[in-house]
């Protein structure tokens, strides 16, 4: 899928891991052939690979996520504003935001210490006053995570206007 469709299809991926663990020993190569047989064709299988038992589980192996969103500003910004914005971003040591836990405790995070990359992917076009971020930021089994959201308020805090998340896509884990 093209980066241009995959943005304009809704929230999308081509960044997903799962873990399966079966009953008995199967090469990687005759398991994927099998699960591929079992998937929609619109899901494609990139590659499968085998680990051993005692390793830990994919999902608590991951540390980043890499992530395209398209993003609107509530006014028509300029391309000279959004790099100023990505810029302040990046500057700042600390970006807090309020948190409820799953247990209903409220706490302050600093998202800025979750991003590790953010860059403009694709200029606004003149018809469109959107634009696609590229971001890479942290997503680890703990809770840990910088979710598309995340950078709109960022955005939100150093502009000091809205934004408007218009579509996510995940790159890879």
């Amino acid at each position: 899928i093209s980066i241009a469709n995959a943005l304009s299809l809704g929230a999308t991926s081509e960044g997903e891991i799962v873990d399966f663990e079966l009953t008995q020993q199967m090469d990687a190569a005759t398991f994927q052939a099998k699960l591929v047989a079992q998937m929609p064709e619109n899901i494609p299988m990139y590659r499968t690979l085998e680990v051993d038992l005692k390793a830990l589980a994919a999902t608590r192996l991951l540390e980043r996520a890499e992530y395209l969103i398209k993003v609107a500003s509530a006014t028509d910004a300029s391309l000279e504003e959004w790099h100023n914005w990505i810029r302040a971003i990046k500057a700042s040591d600390a970006l807090w935001m309020e948190q409820t836990t799953k247990s209903g405790q409220t706490q302050r995070v600093n998202l800025r210490d979750r991003l590790f990359e953010l860059t403009i992917f694709q200029n606004p076009s003149q018809t469109d006053s959107s634009i696609v971020l590229r971001y890479i930021g942290s997503c680890r089994n703990d809770g840990t995570l910088l979710r598309p959201d995340h950078v709109i308020f960022m955005l939100e805090q150093v502009a000091r206007a809205e934004f408007h998340l218009l579509h996510t896509h995940r790159r890879q884990l």
